[in-house]
């Protein structure tokens, strides 16, 4: 079995995808005023989206507006 080994060891903390709904295109599962939570993320990570958004998106209707990166 292979295991995940990262690029490297560093870690940032970084902001949810979904901090400004209005430039995210998983907006429409963001919480009003916009999700707050960060995320522990590897140095080779450019975008993060929350648990919390992420389980939104399972739950909660919306639209995945695939025209904004």
């Amino acid at each position: 079995m292979a295991t995940f080994k990262p690029k490297s060891s560093e870690r940032i903390m970084m902001k949810c995808m979904n901090n400004k709904p209005d430039q995210s295109k998983w907006g429409d599962w963001a919480p009003d005023g916009g999700c707050k939570n960060e995320v522990l993320v590897g140095m080779d990570v450019a975008k993060v989206l929350c648990s919390a958004c992420t389980q939104r998106t399972v739950n909660e209707p919306g639209d995945y507006r695939r025209d904004l990166k």
